[in-house]
Parts: C-alpha cells; sequence; structure tokens
C-alpha cells in the first residue's frame, strides 16, 4: 500500500512539473514567431523612425513598444532576464529577434538575424590561428 502511495505521489509531481515547464515565458507572449520583430522606440527617436521606415519597406512583420511606457518596460525586462540578456535595455532602437536582443539600428543585423542576408558586420568573436 505504501509503495502504491508513493508512486501516485510521484506521478502527481511529474504531472505538475510538466504542466509548469509548458507555461509560456514574458519573451513567447511578445514573440510569437520565427520571422517576428519587436522594436522597442521612443517618439523622440529619429533612429527608430528610419528602422520603422525599413521594416516596412522590407515586409517585416513588427510590433512595436514604446520604451518610455512603464509597463512596456517592465516587460521587456522580463524578456531580458528570460533571454539571460545581460546588456542595455535603456537604447532606443532596440530589437528583438529570434530570441537575440540588439540595440541600435543595424540594417544588415537585422536582416541577418532574419536569415535574409549572409553576415558582413564585424563580430567580436575571436578566431584561433591554424597556424599555432
Amino acid at each position: 500500500m505504501l509503495k502504491i502511495k508513493k508512486l501516485t505521489f510521484l506521478f502527481s509531481m511529474l504531472f505538475v512539473a510538466s504542466c509548469l515547464a509548458s507555461l509560456p515565458n514574458s519573451y513567447e507572449k511578445v514573440q510569437p514567431g520565427p520571422d517576428y520583430v519587436v522594436m522597442y522606440s521612443a517618439s523622440w527617436c529619429g533612429y527608430c523612425k528610419k528602422a520603422k521606415k525599413f521594416l516596412e519597406e522590407n515586409k517585416i512583420v513588427y510590433i512595436e513598444k514604446d520604451l518610455e511606457d512603464p509597463d512596456d518596460y517592465k516587460e521587456l525586462l522580463q524578456i531580458a532576464k528570460d533571454l539571460r540578456y545581460r546588456g542595455t535595455v535603456d537604447a532606443v532602437p532596440l530589437f528583438i529577434i529570434k530570441r537575440k536582443i540588439t540595440v541600435g539600428f543595424n540594417p544588415e543585423e537585422i536582416l541577418f538575424l532574419l536569415g535574409r542576408k549572409q553576415s558582413s558586420f564585424k563580430t567580436f568573436n575571436r578566431v584561433k590561428s591554424e597556424l599555432n
């Protein structure tokens, strides 16, 4: 009888754990698809206006959020935490593309992250020399 109670308890705990694991995090609420861009902007930002025009011209679906809105900012902080992002979130424009956060308007990087273009911008990864 004791073994049955232990097994029942174990299965119920596994069920609860699986239910909790399937709950969406804040990132999934904002980021519904792989080609969906979330842009945080501010009304006074000139680069934000250029970025919106770029996204529209390239037929990139996006949601615009206001970084100065307390609710949007709080949501961004939670997303950054969920993605384990350690950079700044206090600059605009800020983009969330395929589980990556990028700050500043860089059209090549946006297209690269969406898989529409080969990378031609510099990264800060070190490459080991084959000669050593």
